[in-house]
């Protein structure tokens, strides 16, 4: 008989707002590279674009149109949402959970993650 534990990552084993703000940085790079003739250097508009998508996430608005509306493009959302659905994330699990996954496979047990409706066997 096995022992499986599953879990999701949403606010489980990370704080989901770290997932989003390292998606957001990701495509604040992107969208700031596609920047012309501005008088800020790219690096400061990272940062700027990154704090406008956050505002716009709080103020609950659409994040891509705000960031296309602070920088002046018109980048598709669909160009966006690739970038967020598939950049690599930079955020760590909670203190507590690596030690508890550790202990999980030492018992023997099969640990799963469940995102975005998938399963993902570990």
């Amino acid at each position: 008989m096995y022992k499986v534990v599953c879990f999701d990552l949403d606010d489980t084993l990370s704080k989901e707002i770290k997932y989003l703000e390292s998606a957001y940085k990701e495509i604040a790079r992107y969208a700031a590279r596609h920047c012309e003739g501005c008088s800020d250097s790219v690096n400061i508009l990272e940062a700027k674009s990154f704090k406008e998508m956050l505002r716009a996430y709080h103020e609950g608005k659409n994040t891509f149109d705000e960031l296309n509306s602070f920088l002046g493009l018109s980048i598709h959302v669909k160009d966006y949402l690739d970038i967020y659905r598939n950049f690599k994330p930079t955020w760590q699990l909670l203190p507590e959970v690596s030690d508890l996954l550790n202990r999980l496979k030492e018992d023997g047990c099969i640990l799963g993650l469940i995102s975005d409706g998938r399963s993902v066997q570990q």
